[in-house]
């Protein structure tokens, strides 16, 4: 893999990272049993493009990026934006939320995901995270406890979408005690 580089993102590139976290739910969320096909997640994803291209859509994807609690960082190999991460900082000592970390297909398992979290994290510093999976992410899961995330008890939910429901349960990474 050729160098990468973990940098904020910028509202022009909206398209582009849009693109790239299209990709990866469409090698991720796809699921027979849920009744989520691939056809159906193409048409939630191609969505986005529509809404985001409307006026006013990339000055919301601006707002978001300007925000002061939120952390919101692109991966690029060679030039080429390959992930994401979003994160929220909660207010004063409260919970962040990782509201998104996406990598494109094509470097899954080559570290891309864990530079992302890795500089999201030392950004937020210390405070405990709140992560939301897919229970049939079996990948994401493990990568998310290999980083110390833990299961949340009685945390199912869905994730609602145009013609589907995606099941949810949450994991949390507890706040880093200090070292003394």
């Amino acid at each position: 893999m050729n160098k990468l580089i973990i940098r904020k993102a910028v509202p022009a590139e909206w398209e582009t990272i849009t693109r790239a976290q299209a990709d990866s739910w469409l090698a991720t969320y796809p699921n027979d049993e849920y009744g989520l096909s691939f056809d159906l997640i193409k048409q939630f994803t191609d969505s986005w493009f529509v809404r985001n291209s409307t006026p006013g859509g990339n000055a919301r994807f601006a707002e978001m990026l300007a925000h002061p609690r939120t952390i919101y960082r692109v991966a690029e190999i060679d030039g080429e934006i390959v992930g994401l991460v979003v994160l929220y900082r909660g207010a004063d000592d409260g919970e962040a939320n990782l509201s998104a970390i996406y990598v494109t297909p094509t470097v899954f398992g080559k570290g891309v995901g864990q530079a992302l979290l890795d500089t999201a994290l030392l950004e937020l510093g210390d405070k405990p995270v709140r992560v939301t999976v897919a229970p049939y992410n079996r990948r994401a899961i493990a990568f998310y406890r290999r980083n110390g995330f833990e299961d949340v008890a009685d945390s199912e939910g869905t994730y609602r979408i145009d013609g589907g429901n995606i099941p949810t349960r949450d994991l949390l990474r507890p706040q880093k005690e200090a070292v003394k």
